[in-house]
């Protein structure tokens, strides 16, 4: 998915193209910023300009779109919210900054926007109904995020059709309507066998039907891609400690690349790879791995301790070492309340502890 900041031609200042259209690199969910210190650097710069120029909308445009692309979301939403103040009745400003408003958990507000869009009675571009169905999704509103999605799909001069097909596929997935999100996900690949994100879409379908072999078989595909995300790797990870037998060392080989893309975590991920190994029956490298995550854990996070705590009560349950087991299923416990308790991986936890603890 391809970066870059829109550019502007003519007196009118009208930018080359929605910010949709650059928005490539952003559609999924948590993808990690490619080339950050490129990203910094420009965004210093379009800081500059605006300061320079703050009542030039394409400056502040620009300024928005540059800051979303090195994941500043505050100043994004500001420089959005002076472009749209600037053309009020511009779609490409109202898109913008209706996108912010969403990254900034600002659903209300943002909806308010994306109904001025709608009922404009202006054309707009078919990309910006792919961030619509977006918002939609964020508000498990499917209906109108495939409606969205399919109107988009009907223009035949559509920008990025493998972008909107993706999209739709997303729309499936989080349905559970499995057959028709492969099939939006593969018309995506027809258009373009290279779409970022794709595999991993693929592969998140497999893991949830228990199809570990054909999930870690799209995650590799995935991962190939030197820009994945770490989030594809940690699937990998998952896909591999599942698959019969077992491939705890890809699996760890892929935490240990999580590890390169998400620094300052690696404590928290040995704890991870240590969940993993305890799921595939190494209660021992379980128990090792876990120990070290706590060594390595600030006292204060007590949700990332909560899961090291968890694979150190089992493990050590596992192993007959019962009042040391016993002792971190009381820190499992001790530490729970910085934890969603509403989570099903948390509840299977607690779950498993509570049946071999009980309760209290």
């Amino acid at each position: 998915m391809s970066s870059g900041a829109p550019g502007f031609a003519g007196c009118e200042q009208k930018p080359r193209e929605t910010f949709a259209q650059i928005q490539k690199q952003f559609e999924g969910k948590k993808v990690i910023p490619v080339g950050a210190a490129a990203n910094r650097a420009a965004l210093a710069e379009k800081e500059a300009g605006a300061k320079r120029n703050p009542e030039d909308f394409a400056t502040q445009y620009n300024l928005a779109v540059t800051a979303l692309q090195a994941r500043k979301w505050e100043i994004a939403l500001a420089a959005a919210a002076k472009a749209h103040s600037l053309k009020p009745d511009s779609n490409v400003a109202r898109e913008i900054y209706a996108y912010c408003l969403q990254q900034q958990g600002k659903l209300d507000e943002a909806a308010k926007i994306w109904e001025l869009i709608v009922t404009s009675e202006k054309p707009f571009k078919s990309m910006i109904r792919n961030n619509l169905c977006n918002y939609y999704k964020i508000r498990k509103q499917f209906q109108k995020a495939e409606m969205e999605c399919l109107q988009a799909l009907e223009d035949k001069d559509l920008f990025s059709p493998e972008i909107v097909h993706l999209n739709l596929g997303d729309v499936y997935l989080q349905q559970g309507r499995f057959p028709k999100a492969i099939q939006a996900i593969q018309e995506g690949l027809k258009i373009s066998p290279n779409l970022r994100y794709a595999h991993h879409q693929l592969g998140r379908i497999a893991l949830l039907q228990e199809d570990y072999s054909g999930a870690m078989e799209e995650f590799e595909k995935e991962t190939a891609n030197p820009r994945a995300s770490w989030e594809s790797h940690y699937y990998l990870a998952v896909a591999a400690s599942r698959v019969v037998p077992p491939q705890l060392d890809r699996a760890r080989k892929a935490m240990e690349k999580v590890d390169e893309l998400r620094p300052g975590e690696s404590a928290y991920h040995r704890a991870v790879l240590a969940e993993l190994y305890l799921d595939a029956g190494k209660s021992e490298e379980a128990g090792k791995l876990a120990k070290e995550a706590v060594e390595g854990m600030p006292i204060f996070r007590k949700d990332q301790r909560n899961l090291a705590y968890y694979v150190l009560a089992r493990s050590l349950s596992e192993l007959g070492e019962t009042e040391k087991a016993k002792d971190s299923y009381q820190k499992f416990r001790e530490t729970e309340s910085a934890v969603d308790g509403t989570d099903p991986q948390q509840r299977r936890r607690m779950n498993a502890l509570e049946r071999l603890f009980g309760s209290h």
